[in-house]
């Protein structure tokens, strides 16, 4: 079989080079344009049951047709439907007749041709055309009501025929008589349908997308492991989109990962699913959202509740649903259970940034370009084997006043598993940095501390672990993680850093996780994971920070970080609609550079007032611009970069006159003779790898100023002499 980095590689642009096991695909829907509202169904083979899958991946990609794509955020909605076998009926009336199609009261006719007379202007006479010719179909047959039985051929009659004067004026009249008259009655009928349950397994929200290319395409990695009793055999699956533009192209394809679960899902069961009303008081979301009762399986070892639910439509009072934050309820039996705030605060760190809208507002548990995150509760200790439950989803209050219509969408299940597989086992369940995968590309590329996910997939907490890793072909390195996770408990952990230097090519960073609780893990398919990566950028020092500030500047802030997070140059506290440069003297070595926008909306966007800025990374000299960050950002900036070499520090400002530092080499104290500058402004001690060791404020115009390094090591340091207008950088060496 395939091996499941081959598919990755295609949707998520190399992101995951490794799997635990043998893994099937199917794909339903292959790059399906969706030119408008309506279900795209596809019908797919899935494997059988008789394999045993450790996971089920849904890799699910977004992408422009070749006309474009759309430029609004639309829901869409990936189902499974499951035919339950079951047969309903609705009563239906059938016409016993219709005249062209159509299914009139009565039918005033005649045999043989028929006219229509009129007033001739050109000749001053009464003239006649001829009446169309009608199809008037029988439909006799009570047990086949909508199968014709006879046709005729006739024509209009039953109305009068006037006769004009030369000047247009009626001066008498014709009846037309008709052969026969025939009224209206139906038959009445059941028909017959199969119940279908359309089981919701995924929902993503399309971008603002109108000024992106046609060659763009975006993919999202959903976990659908839950739906295996369903992904069985011959699906449809059908993908909704509620566009009223065209358009996006869909792909649907199914990774079955071969291994063995943490427990089987093997039951279920459907519960509210659709839009409701939210707000409505002639029409109550309680009327949608009723209780349900469900018997719990006589075999169930574990119940989760799974909801799929975003709140849409905005306008009139709190700008609900889309953009006001309420809370659902859960009850069982009657008795609260849990209670969740359907809100998303993350839109401004959406990875899909820039868009052409309101992408950075947050949403009720949706963002423009994300897929929506699933809101699960476990039930295990909360429902019991055999019995009949009540389960009932209560909404927050809420009147809806102004707003034609707001909603929320629903797609809700009740999963039963089998028993826990494994009393003790961890597994990697993601690398989150470094990766090239779209999902985390706001903090991607690193060359600092990975990122990783684990998880414990047994039924003992887990306590302990090693995890080995490193750079495929370069150094590995390992590190003893202690806490206490719970049966399926994730914990991200942010590993020490690690050197990318290999001859291996392209690169691919991997993780190995062992000795759960310290012993043996006996099930290892799913200990080892890896991701392909792209390493980070490499600037030679000194270079700046160049901010042009917008009209709310108090929102803006930076950091620069070593490679053990230690702040190593910072900026505060800027003036609105304005340059500022700050040089950055950095060793050879790892930085972070953190800007952030506590308003969440960048340097610039279109929809408030602020105006437009930018934030740059360029050289001291004529190197150009190193790094032009997006002023459309959202919330942060994080970029990470190497230094591989410091040159050409200054030692002179012409701006601050004769300033001189001395003695140097020095003891414990340096002085510092401003001459004859004027100015005010700070004085930074910093080390030779750029950390800030001190700050002093200084009025130029007294002269001369003291500053005791006396508890300084021996070595070199940087004193900077920073003005509104400019600054002075010395070298000085401690002996």
């Amino acid at each position: 079989m395939k091996k499941f980095f081959l598919i990755l590689t295609l949707v998520f642009s190399g992101a995951i080079y490794a799997s635990p096991g043998d893994t099937t695909y199917v794909v339903s829907h292959d790059n399906v344009h969706l030119p408008w509202y309506g279900n795209y169904d596809q019908w797919a083979v899935f494997p059988s049951d008789t394999i045993s899958f450790e996971r089920v991946w849904l890799n699910f990609k977004f992408g422009c047709p070749s006309s474009g794509c759309s430029d609004w955020d639309y829901t869409t909605n990936v189902f499974a439907r499951r035919r339950t076998g079951v047969i309903d009926s609705t009563l239906t009336t059938s016409p016993i007749f219709t005249l062209n199609g159509n299914a009139v009261d009565s039918a005033v006719v005649s045999y043989v041709p028929t006219y229509t007379y009129f007033f001739n202007s050109a000749t001053g006479l009464t003239d006649s055309t001829a009446n169309p010719v009608l199809d008037w179909i029988f439909f006799s047959d009570s047990l086949n009501p909508t199968v014709a039985t006879d046709t005729l051929q006739v024509y209009a009659s039953g109305y009068y025929n006037y006769l004009y004067d030369n000047s247009g004026n009626i001066i008498d009249s014709l009846w037309v008589i008709p052969d026969t008259t025939s009224y209206q009655s139906f038959w009445q009928y059941y028909t017959y349908f199969e119940i279908i349950e359309d089981i919701e397994i995924a929902r993503a929200i399309t971008p603002y997308a109108g000024n992106f290319s046609n060659s763009w395409q975006w993919g999202y990695r959903i976990d659908v492991t839950d739906f295996l009793p369903i992904l069985k055999d011959s699906v449809e699956i059908r993908v909704l989109y509620s566009g009223y533009q065209d358009g996006f192209t869909v792909t649907c394809n199914f990774a079955f990962v071969e291994g063995t679960p943490a427990r089987k899902p093997y039951k279920v069961d459907y519960l509210w699913t659709g839009s409701y009303p939210y707000g409505d008081t002639n029409n109550s979301i309680e009327n949608y959202l009723d209780p349900r009762s469900i018997t719990i399986d006589s075999a169930a070892a574990g119940v989760k509740l799974r909801i799929l639910q975003t709140g849409h439509g905005f306008g009139g009072n709190q700008n609900c649903a889309e953009f006001c934050a309420k809370y659902h309820y859960l009850n069982i039996d009657f008795n609260p259970v849990a209670q969740k705030l359907i809100w998303r605060n993350n839109c401004g760190l959406n990875p899909l940034y820039p868009q052409a809208g309101t992408w950075l507002y947050d949403r009720a548990n949706w963002c423009p370009g994300a897929d929506v995150y699933p809101i699960e509760y476990e039930l295990t200790g909360s429902v019991n084997p055999s019995f009949t439950h009540v389960f009932d989803l209560d909404m927050q209050a809420f009147t809806n006043i102004g707003n034609n219509y707001c909603s929320y969408i629903f797609g809700t299940s009740l999963i039963t598993y089998e028993a826990p597989n494994f009393t003790l086992d961890v597994a990697v369940e993601d690398i989150l940095a470094p990766t090239s995968r779209n999902t985390f590309n706001r903090f991607n590329p690193v060359c600092n501390h990975p990122i990783v996910v684990i998880k414990n997939n047994g039924t003992s907490n887990l306590t302990s672990c090693t995890l080995d890793y490193g750079v495929i072909g370069g150094q590995q390195y390992s590190y003893s993680w202690t806490g206490n996770l719970a049966f399926l408990e994730t914990d991200t952990i942010t590993l020490p850093s690690f050197s990318s230097t290999t001859t291996v090519t392209p690169l691919q960073f991997q993780v190995v996780v062992s000795n759960p609780n310290s012993q043996t893990d006996p099930y290892t398919l799913n200990n080892t994971f890896g991701v392909y990566f792209t390493e980070v950028p490499v600037y030679t020092a000194p270079f700046s920070v160049l901010l042009n500030t917008n009209n709310a500047p108090a929102q803006n802030s930076w950091v620069v970080k070593d490679i053990n997070d230690n702040i190593v140059y910072s900026a505060s506290g800027f003036s609105a609609t304005t340059i500022y440069r700050d040089t950055l003297y950095l060793q050879p070595g790892c930085y972070r550079f953190e800007f952030y926008d506590t308003g969440k909306d960048g340097l610039y966007f279109f929809a408030n007032s602020s105006g437009s800025g930018y934030v740059r990374l360029v050289g001291v000299a004529t190197t150009g611009i190193l790094k032009n960050f997006n002023s459309d950002f959202g919330t942060s900036l994080i970029h990470e970069f190497r230094v591989d070499q410091l040159v050409g520090i200054p030692t002179e400002d012409k701006a601050l006159g004769n300033l001189e530092v001395y003695p140097n080499p020095f003891a414990e104290t340096v002085w510092v003779d401003f001459g004859s500058a004027a100015e005010s402004g700070i004085i930074f001690v910093s080390a030779l790898d750029g950390r800030e060791l001190d700050q002093i404020p200084f009025d130029a115009g007294s002269g001369k100023l003291e500053i005791n390094l006396k508890g300084y090591a021996s070595g070199m340091y940087f004193l900077k002499v920073k003005t509104q207008e400019t600054q002075k950088i010395f070298k000085l060496i401690k002996e």
